[in-house]
């Protein structure tokens, strides 16, 4: 995928991204280098609770549902567990039913933005701090600064809210373990596994491993717009 279809597949779903007057994309999206609203940033978290759908805010509510397809059901409920703290894969009898909150942060560059957004069982949060006119906070990032908010409105909405939906393991969702730091699943004793570690897997599928220049993984790649 390229820098313009990644571009184009975050504004498919809702999430546009702003550049300055006369930029073009580059290698820096992928770490986050442009500009993007709140709202719409909370409404794309939205898929990892709407089942790999990301759905525009509704203001009111009687504001018709509309939702696009972002990633599978199954990528969705790995990477909220992720993002609630709970990577290591647990039996479904120890699994919790319902997923804590479910969090990410950000800081813009040069300490203007502090943000953090938070999936809990029903409600999407999305914390700002900064300054309106966009002066620097020197120090503000989003752990110290928005994550404690963040904290304040989920468990205020909590304790307002009655019996929450749980969340089970999809069936594309099973548990395997993987050898570090190859990735892949490998015999006892071999020497290519140092360590073996637990994960979830989609589809039974292993996360991809690179291979070695002997095993026919070498290749060139060119980066362009990058001097070298």
């Amino acid at each position: 995928m390229g820098r313009n279809d990644l571009r184009q597949n975050w504004r498919n779903v809702g999430l546009p991204l702003y550049l300055p007057a006369g930029a073009a994309p580059n290698l820096s999206l992928i770490l986050g280098g442009a500009g993007a609203r709140l709202d719409e940033m909370a409404a794309a978290y939205s898929a990892f609770a709407r089942h790999g759908k990301a759905a525009k805010l509704r203001l009111q509510p009687d504001d018709p549902l509309s939702e696009r397809p972002l990633m599978s059901p199954g990528a969705a409920w790995i990477i909220r567990r992720i993002m609630a703290d709970e990577a290591q894969p647990l039996p479904d009898n120890a699994l919790p039913r319902i997923v804590p909150l479910a969090w990410k942060t950000g800081t813009s560059y040069g300490y203007r933005d502090a943000w953090a957004i938070g999936v809990n069982a029903r409600y999407i949060i999305g914390i700002w701090t900064g300054r309106p006119d966009g002066t620097p906070v020197v120090g503000q990032f989003g752990f110290a600064s928005a994550v404690p908010l963040l904290n304040q409105v989920n468990n205020l909405l909590l304790a307002h809210t009655g019996r929450l939906p749980e969340d089970p393991r999809p069936q594309t969702v099973s548990r395997g373990v993987i050898c570090w730091p190859g990735g892949q699943t490998l015999p006892a004793g071999d020497s290519n596994c140092r360590r073996r570690l637990a994960t979830w897997l989609l589809d039974d599928s292993q996360p991809p491993t690179l291979l070695l220049p002997e095993q026919g993984g070498h290749q060139r790649y060119s980066f362009p717009g990058l001097a070298g």
